[in-house]
This record gives C-alpha cells, structure tokens and sequence, in this order.
C-alpha cells in the first residue's frame, strides 16, 4: 500500500513537474510568436491597397501641447519617452485627430495595447508623472496581437484602440494619413496641417494615404 502512494505521489510530481516545463516553453514561443506577428500584420503604404490594408498610426491634433512641433517633425517621436498610436484597417479607421504618420518600430518598444482608448496621460517627456503613468498602463494593459486588437476594436469614426509605445531610434516615418469628408469637427484637419504634412511627405518621398468618409 505505502509503495503504491509512493508511486502515485511520484507520478504526480513528475506529470507536475513536465507541466511547469511545458507551460515556461509556452511563455517563450508566445513571446517569440507576438513578436513574429507584431513584425508581419503591418503592410506597406507605398503599396496602399485601399481595400486591404494595416497601419499603425500615430495622429497629431490642433489643441495638444507641442503638436505644432511636432507636425513638422515627426522624428521627434523616436526620442519620447512614451506615446501613444493607433492601428486602422480597411474596415476600422478610428484614430485620435484626423491627420498623422503611419510609423514603424521594432516590438520591443510595444508597451501595452487595448482596443478601446486607454485615456493615457502625456508621457511624451521623461519626467516622474510619465513613469509612473507608463507603469500603471503596462499593469492594466497587455500587449495584443494586432488582429486581435482589430478584432475588438469599433468601427466608429470616433473611436479607436490605442497602443503604448516607447521612442526608439529604430522608429521609421513611413508615410501620412489624412482623413477627409464627413468628421466631428474636432477631428477635421485645418489647412495649416494639410499644408505642413504635405509638404513633408514631398521633401521624405513618402506616400500620403487618404481616408475617405
């Protein structure tokens, strides 16, 4: 009786122990996997099929602090601490402001995703008060695939997913996204704007995608 509890206790442990194994080499192939994906979902604006397509969209309003600089310099992102984009399809398009930059940057810098609006606060400056909203965000929020976050995301005008990312050198300026038509007036770019990343997509030699409504 005691060497078949023995055996039992044993087996038990060994099966645990397997498990535990397994489930780390899970975690890693995960990881590997999100990165894969992370890498692949994005297509190319200088080849923009209008009816199938993914970008990952950081946008610029009229009212935010430094938007004015960074209109026109959008390379300022790689050296913020934080920011925050969005990623739109053919089918879901909603962003923060109606005027910005398709970007590309490396998965590391993918902090944490949501398919709604985090409500995230400025941690475009390295300070404190944006560390300390950083963490709290990559607490609550995981990282996503970008399907997945599409998948649950609204196909609102006025509504979008956000994505947390770090700056990082590695970060490319791809291209520009322009909304036009039928908008909240908020969301409406102003002619100084459309005049600004036009003229940047001219001297970059970068294609401007426009988004219909």
């Amino acid at each position: 009786m005691l060497l078949k509890t023995y055996l039992v206790i044993l087996i038990f442990f060994n099966l645990l122990s397997f498990a535990i194994c397994c489930d780390t080499s899970f975690l890693v192939a995960s990881n590997d996997f999100k990165e894969n994906r992370w890498s692949k979902s994005f297509t190319n604006p200088t080849k923009h099929n209008g009816s199938q397509y993914t970008y990952l969209v950081h946008t610029v309003d009229s009212w935010s602090e430094g938007a004015e600089k960074l209109l026109p310099k959008p390379e300022l992102l790689q050296e913020a601490y934080a920011f925050s984009a969005s990623i739109i399809n053919q089918d879901k398009t909603g962003t923060h402001a109606g005027v910005g930059f398709i970007i590309s940057t490396p998965f590391k810098t993918i902090k944490a995703t949501h398919f709604q609006d985090m409500f995230s606060g400025d941690m475009f400056k390295l300070q404190p008060e944006s560390k300390k909203e950083l963490s709290r965000l990559v607490s609550k929020y995981k990282v996503l695939l970008p399907e997945e976050i599409l998948l649950k995301s609204s196909h609102k005008v006025d509504s979008y997913n956000e994505v947390i990312i770090s700056g990082t050198s590695e970060l490319k300026i791809i291209g520009i996204v322009i909304k036009r038509g039928k908008l909240p007036m908020y969301m409406k770019p102003n002619r100084t704007q459309l005049e600004i990343v036009t003229n940047y997509a001219y001297e970059k030699q970068i294609p401007i995608i426009y988004i219909n409504y």
